[in-house]
């Protein structure tokens, strides 16, 4: 599944573990989970169709990263950014064509002080769908 593979990505980069460990979790961190950290998602699934069958999968990945304070958050959506842009290979058995960000440090809710700070990108990753 991708989101094995974004998860086994997230611990290949020893710019990002060292920041996070193996707080790297889907849609939702448990209620205790100490900072820094990041939670992604799936936002949308397109497909590519070549002669009648869906050859590649073209998702977009929304990464959020959280932080004790904003600079935090923000160091941590750096090392995001670095491990997650213009990524390719096999991993977790799928094949990676290709990763690009698509909008980059976007400060989720600045000015709301009594919200764990957050800054969120995205990214379009290509890979090869199973036959």
């Amino acid at each position: 599944m991708l989101k094995d593979a974004l998860y086994a990505r997230s611990q290949a980069v020893s710019g990002l573990t060292a920041l996070i460990g193996t707080r790297f979790y889907n849609v939702q961190a448990p209620q205790t989970t100490a900072t820094p950290y990041v939670t992604f998602q799936i936002v949308s699934a397109d497909r590519v169709h070549v002669m009648g069958r869906d050859s590649l999968g073209r998702p977009r990945v929304q990464m959020d990263s959280w932080g004790h304070d904003r600079q935090e958050a923000e160091n941590v959506n750096a090392q995001v950014v670095a491990a997650f842009n213009r990524w390719s290979g096999t991993v977790a058995s799928i094949k990676v064509k290709d990763t690009v960000t698509l909008s980059d440090g976007i400060d989720i809710e600045a000015d709301d002080v009594t919200l764990v700070p957050r800054v969120t990108s995205e990214f379009e990753v290509v890979y090869e769908l199973a036959p």
